[in-house]
């Protein structure tokens, strides 16, 4: 799990990005074996989504980013 108290983003941002281990979990699988990923891997899979989710909401926070907003803005711009 990383690291979510920090004084600076600098401070947290180089551990998060280090521990974010989704890539690791997918590197050796084909397009068809991402999509059907066992039980287990499901179980890592989500420990470093929530990993990331839970960097992303402190970061926003110390930075007084609505982060509701900020996915907003972004599936706008994709339409």
């Amino acid at each position: 799990m990383i690291e979510i108290s920090f004084t600076a983003p600098k401070s947290g941002s180089t551990p998060a990005v280090g521990a974010a281990g989704l890539p690791e979990i997918f590197q050796w699988l084909t397009e068809e074996q991402s999509g059907e990923i066992r039980n287990s891997e499901k179980a890592l899979v989500r420990e470093e989504m929530d990993d990331v989710l839970l960097f992303l909401l402190r970061l926003a926070d110390k930075l007084d980013i609505d982060i509701n907003e900020a996915a907003l803005d972004s599936i706008e711009s994709m339409h």
